[in-house]
């Protein structure tokens, strides 16, 4: 009886053979076996796949049953699945680029011609894409407009924050409240193509209800993330507004639009608005920021 128990034991104890190709698991619904689980069994069907039914446990309740493959699975059905997610990835990638190259063609037509006398065939043809190409990324022409009006806001603030955040955070002597607005006129200035794009979606906001909710949603957003600036640069330099930062981010980003407007009506190159709307941005912060000293003050 000893010898026996060794030898039962012994052959328990007998590993099995490793598969060379390990079989993949997969799940299937109960609804395709036609009953619940809560019994063990097993069988294969007509795909080649075995499948047993797994038992509820007394936390989980299981609805499905482990499917394993009879058949090794080939190779190139496995790369088609990486090919299948290489493809949507890229397919993914070359839609954004879609998008961004029409609205680079629409600020300039947009700019050129204002937004009634654009057509859509003419960004297409700025842009090198098809009419198709258009209206699978944008339903309209407004569509259009009001995503480019984002777009430009939101390039503009990180350019802002990234410039405010190189004279403050660097190395070495930090910047004096009088040189980190300058670099916040710098970073803010329009283009004239950039200024003549912005009047004409006023004057749509103007026309156009529709527009001008999204213009003054657009306008909030936009004050609000300045006036988050401000108060960071206040409490960083020890200041003090005489003014809320909502309406101080608001006069500030009303002057910098009209001062811009003036300009290029003036028919100023880029250094002349530049001087202009830094000298009337020191001015209103004088006025506003207690402390703060302008440029010929110095260090």
């Amino acid at each position: 009886m000893r010898e026996q128990r060794n030898a039962a034991a012994g052959e328990s104890q007998q590993e099995e053979p490793a598969d060379e190709h390990p079989p993949r698991v997969a799940v299937r619904p109960a609804a395709q076996r036609g009953e619940e689980s809560g019994h063990e069994a097993s069988g294969s069907d007509a795909t080649g796949f075995r499948y047993v039914f797994v038992s509820n446990t007394g936390v989980y309740r299981i609805r499905s049953c482990i499917v394993i493959p009879t058949r090794t699975p080939r190779l190139d059905t496995e790369c088609e699945s990486r090919d299948a997610v290489t493809d949507a990835a890229s397919g993914t990638r070359s839609r954004e680029n879609t998008r961004v190259r029409l609205l680079d063609a629409a600020f300039d037509v947009f700019a050129d011609v204002g937004l009634d006398a654009a057509s859509v065939e003419a960004v297409c043809e700025r842009a090198g894409f098809t009419r198709g190409a258009f209206y699978s990324n944008f339903e309209s022409k407004d569509e259009l407009f009001l995503e480019l009006m984002t777009t430009v806001s939101d390039r503009k603030l990180a350019t802002i924050t990234e410039r405010v955040k190189r004279v403050t955070g660097g190395e070495g002597e930090p910047a004096t409240p009088a040189e980190v607005v300058q670099n916040l006129v710098d970073a803010s200035l329009d283009t004239r193509q950039g200024v003549l794009l912005m009047s004409e979606i006023r004057i749509r906001a103007m026309r156009d209800e529709r527009m001008a909710a999204a213009y003054r949603q657009w306008g909030e957003g936009m004050t609000r993330r300045v006036a988050d600036l401000v108060n960071d640069l206040v409490s960083s330099y020890g200041l003090t507004l005489r003014m809320p930062a909502l309406g101080f981010a608001q006069t500030m980003l009303e002057l910098w639009e009209n001062t811009s407007v003036a300009a290029v009506i003036a028919g100023l190159d880029d250094a002349a608005a530049r001087d202009l709307i830094s000298t009337r941005t020191q001015e209103l912060a004088a006025a506003v920021v207690e402390g703060f000293t302008g440029p010929a003050a110095g260090r």
